[in-house]
């Protein structure tokens, strides 16, 4: 249990400055900065708990669910620091169909254990990283560019 509380602190402590705050144009409180926090915590805390009530109580396949969902996630990093024509929509657009996809295929492992897509042995990860992948190309092909300037904060 501490380090689940460790890491549900931590994600709810940079969730405000880093998330809310920035696309929200002003600060908040001190009070207010704690409760948005806390709210945070408290949701993703109830989704891992409902989670938790359909998932097979086992730390293995736990793990490899989690490695799935952030493998996904891995042609976004890849991007985000190699890539100058990235955007921040197509990081958006690839996250959320990460998520959907991660969604689908783990509740098609629930209903049929040793679940592989179509049958063909080939496991949801790899399909995650493919879509993820042509979803952030597909989307930042397709919307601006990033400027000069923001591509010079990260790209000297």
């Amino acid at each position: 249990m501490p380090s689940l509380a460790s890491q549900s602190l931590a994600v709810g402590s940079m969730l405000t400055p880093e998330i809310v705050e920035q696309y929200r144009g002003e600060a908040f409180s001190e009070n207010q900065r704690v409760w948005v926090g806390r709210l945070f915590v408290m949701g993703v805390l109830c989704i891992t708990y409902l989670i938790s009530l359909v998932a097979t109580p086992s730390i293995f396949r736990l793990a490899v669910w989690s490695f799935t969902g952030f493998s996904g996630l891995f042609p976004i990093v890849v991007a985000a620091l190699f890539w100058r024509r990235s955007t921040k929509h197509g990081a958006f657009a690839a996250i959320i169909s990460v998520i959907f996809l991660w969604l689908y295929f783990f509740l098609r492992n629930w209903q049929t254990p040793g679940y592989t897509v179509g049958g063909t042995g080939i496991m949801p990860v790899a399909i995650l990283i493919v879509v993820s992948s042509c979803v952030l190309i597909v989307v930042s092909l397709f919307t601006k560019p990033p400027s000069q300037q923001t591509l010079g904060k990260f790209f000297n």
